[in-house]
């Protein structure tokens, strides 16, 4: 049965993400949890967080409880298209949330995230930086060489747009949080650390801040998964987190044995590890309510 293995570190006030971490809590020191893969699933049980689990298996009903739509609106050089879901119907403002995808770009597992994301009451929003482009294909080659062009400032100052655009939703209580996979886990931490305008949570899936240098500046509470088998993330990890201990950041880190980068992603089989990518996403949702409120 697949283990999970994961450091988990308090935020200032000692709340815990899930409800087996209740039951040990740990102190402003760290401490090293094994967890089953059976403890995983009834970690979340015990939560009640299933319902976007649940939602994958009974479209029908997910549908009438959520509105999407494709949104037009002004980047810094052209316009954009974004992907949003939110609640159906609206029950007083909500807190909003960027998705930054993986490097070939938008695609259904990103919308699917911001449904997900809409079921637990956030208004999601997740922008194509390409729709610009006019690209035929999502996914190409042609999607990931246009993003690798661009600098870390380009890519955190097209995403500031993004959650300037998110904030002034109606619908929007303002608190904003983002989600990045994988190269959209860097601008993640860009983001994390920008002094105007600040997010209040940032969630990096195997991904590393584009410096360790950031996270001293960082302004946001920061949430971080791994996988044991990134070899690119590994040697990272123990320095990014004595930097978060060192600077008295708000943070959470898992690492997940057995897992490969990119191991939440449904829509890559060889690398999706179905076990872990639920308690991550379980993980993910209680940290935005508890950073985000809602």
């Amino acid at each position: 049965m697949q283990n999970f293995r994961f450091v988990r570190s308090s935020d200032e006030t000692g709340q815990i993400g899930s409800a087996l971490d209740k039951a040990k809590a740990p102190t402003r020191c760290d401490r090293r949890f094994v967890l089953t893969g059976l403890s995983g699933f009834l970690a979340m049980a015990m939560t009640g967080k299933l319902r976007s689990a649940l939602a994958a298996g009974e479209p029908e009903a997910a549908a009438t409880r959520i509105a999407t739509d494709t949104v037009v609106y002004q980047g810094r050089k052209q316009q954009l298209k974004a992907f949003m879901a939110r609640p159906k119907p609206v029950s007083g403002k909500r807190p909003g949330v960027v998705i930054i995808h993986e490097i070939r770009g938008l695609n259904g597992h990103f919308r699917d995230l911001a449904r997900k994301l809409a079921l637990e009451g956030f208004i999601a929003m997740v922008p194509d930086l390409t729709s610009g482009q006019g690209y035929a294909q999502e996914g190409s080659d042609e999607v990931r060489d246009f993003l690798q062009k661009m600098t870390p400032l380009e890519i955190a100052a097209e995403y500031q747009v993004a959650i300037d655009r998110l904030r002034a939703d109606p619908d929007c209580s303002g608190n904003i949080g983002i989600i990045g996979f994988a190269w959209g886990g860097a601008a993640a931490a860009d983001l994390a650390a920008a002094p105007a305008k600040p997010i209040k949570a940032a969630v990096l899936y195997y991904s590393l801040p584009t410096s360790i240098e950031l996270v001293p500046k960082f302004n946001a509470a920061v949430q971080l998964h791994y996988a044991e088998q990134d070899q690119h993330t590994q040697p990272q990890i123990d320095p990014i987190e004595k930097k978060l201990i060192g600077y008295s950041k708000i943070y959470e880190q898992y690492t997940y044995e057995g897992a490969k980068p990119n191991f939440a992603n449904e829509s890559l089989p060889k690398w999706y590890n179905k076990a872990a990518a639920m308690l991550a996403w379980d993980r993910t949702i209680m940290f935005l309510k508890r950073q985000l409120g809602g």
